[in-house]
């Protein structure tokens, strides 16, 4: 006679399985991989298993709000905080003091989505001798100082020096490239990055409030919201770019006294999507259609941009850039209709997400990064990804479709703050492809983390050698299996040498199923679920 035992690992049973025509009066509690006689970690090409943790980079640093991280090339680390704060200090889990080397609090609106939001190092910071050796860009909400009225307030795209012995920037040092009025404090985006072209790419959402009520994210014609913007910051002219040829408008009227909107201090690269020479059009604009694009990543190897756009009610959307794309919004929301009709004519083409997600998963996209290197190999490719309510940080791959497949949930971040807003702010990639995750202790409070994520390698246990150490048997002689293990039959027998088969199945649950997951999904054509 022989025995056929299967069990599922990760799935439950469907409740109708246990009704009268079973024969099945109850469930009996039964655990993942038969009550964890097999492991559940995937063996690695070693042979053993990895699993991912995260720890604190820094266990005796705090800041206020961190929402951007840079390496140095210096071997120091400059983290940047909501309320126009920027620190410095060794990157060493052992350091114990940071310098504060920026502050334009005073003149920094912090309100909701404001504050300071991104930061980038210009390609030659670091490099002894160059134009550029201590040169850096924020994105932050200026207001005039003690001018603050309600929600309004400036986006800034400024530059700063840092001094040679990268202890103090004085804003004195801030030359503003781009001033931007803005009547809400929602949506303002600011992450950004140098490509390898040499261009500063910037990120901005589409001013704020609900439905895009101030119909900015579709136009490319007078105002710094809704897209991907390209710029020269080194002005190379030539082959290359060319001065700017229109100013952006205020959209709306700034309070008495308060200066205009204006764009200087680079020039606009050549072969941006949108040229007019007779200046018609904000040439900046690299694509449109975005809503809230809180982070925004460049993939090195495969060239790809990566936006991580937060949605309004519905859907959270994570997208690949290119130039020329329109992301939608507000037309779409992720992969479902959104507030208002599609534009006719389009502005650009249609760029559908790579992922779109509901709020059963999550309230609030927190873009990361396309993973590479050796330091975390298992993720190699994969982009990482978190949800700021949820916690919780994902990988995907991206499918042949250009939509992601193989969705895997990673790890949990533990809540640890006291106030509003307390959770992942963003992620950030070290010189040697350490990820760390930023994490705020709550709105302006002090508490704020830099985790970093950490391996963890595991020998795979060997699995039982015989049938009879299983547990599945009570009594090995007369079969009578354990509680849990459920006999069933096939409707078509294969022939096997006269032998005498007998069949159970285990199915993970608590006893109880009474969770949608606790469910075998059932397909009369294709695989079970």
């Amino acid at each position: 006679m022989a025995a056929t035992i299967m069990f599922l690992g990760s799935v439950a049973f469907v409740p109708d399985l246990f009704n009268a025509n079973s024969g099945l009066q109850q469930a009996e509690p039964m655990g993942p991989y038969l009550n964890g006689m097999f492991t559940a970690d995937a063996p690695t090409p070693g042979g053993d298993s990895v699993t991912y943790t995260i720890e604190n980079a820094f266990p005796n640093l705090t800041f206020v709000d961190p929402v951007k991280l840079l390496e140095l090339p210096t071997g120091e680390m400059m983290v940047f905080g909501k309320p126009g704060l920027g620190w410095i200090f060794p990157n060493d889990p052992a350091a114990t003091s940071k310098t504060l080397f920026l502050d334009v609090s005073a003149q920094t609106q912090v309100n909701e989505d404001g504050g300071m939001l991104g930061a980038v190092l210009h390609p030659e910071f670091g490099v002894p001798g160059a134009p550029n050796e201590h040169t850096f860009y924020v994105w932050y909400r200026y207001h005039p100082p003690g001018n603050a009225v309600g929600q309004q307030a400036f986006m800034r795209l400024s530059r700063f020096t840092l001094n040679a012995a990268h202890t103090w920037a004085d804003p004195a040092s801030e030359f503003v490239l781009i001033q931007q009025f803005d009547r809400h404090n929602w949506h303002n985006g600011g992450d950004m990055f140098f490509g390898p072209d040499g261009f500063l790419y910037l990120a901005v959402g589409d001013e704020g409030g609900a439905n895009d009520q101030y119909n900015r994210t579709q136009s490319i014609s007078d105002w710094f919201f809704g897209g991907v913007f390209r710029i020269d910051v080194d002005m190379q002219g030539g082959s290359v770019s060319h001065p700017i040829r229109r100013q952006p408008s205020n959209g709306a009227n700034p309070p008495a006294g308060w200066p205009n909107s204006f764009s200087q201090g680079y020039y606009v690269p050549n072969d941006n999507p949108w040229q007019d020479p007779n200046g018609g059009v904000l040439e900046e604009f690299w694509a449109l259609g975005t809503r809230s694009p809180h982070r925004m990543t460049y993939d090195a190897v495969t060239g790809d941009i990566w936006i991580g756009d937060v949605g309004q009610g519905s859907r959270e959307e994570i997208s690949r850039v290119f130039a020329g794309a329109n992301l939608q919004w507000p037309y779409k929301e992720g992969d479902i209709n959104g507030p208002k009709p599609k534009p006719n004519p389009l502005i650009g083409y249609d760029q559908t997400p790579v992922l779109s997600y509901n709020r059963a998963f999550g309230q609030c996209v927190i873009g990361g990064y396309v993973m590479r290197g050796n330091t975390y190999s298992e993720l190699d490719g994969k982009y990482i990804f978190s949800d700021h309510e949820t916690q919780e940080i994902w990988t995907l791959e991206l499918g042949p479709l250009g939509t992601a497949q193989n969705l895997q949930f990673l790890l949990d971040v533990p809540t640890e703050g006291s106030g509003a807003k307390d959770g992942i702010s963003s992620f950030a990639m070290g010189l040697d492809s350490t990820l760390y995750i930023l994490d705020l202790y709550g709105t302006n409070l002090d508490g704020g983390k830099v985790h970093k994520l950490v391996r963890v390698q595991h020998g795979v246990p060997e699995p039982p050698d015989q049938l009879s150490q299983l547990g599945v048997f009570t009594d090995l002689t007369t079969l009578q299996t354990a509680p849990g293990i459920i006999p069933y039959t096939v409707n078509s027998p294969l022939w096997s040498d006269r032998a005498l088969k007998r069949r159970w199945i285990a199915l993970p649950n608590d006893g109880v199923f009474d969770s949608p997951a606790e469910r075998v999904g059932f397909d009369a054509d294709d695989h079970w679920t």
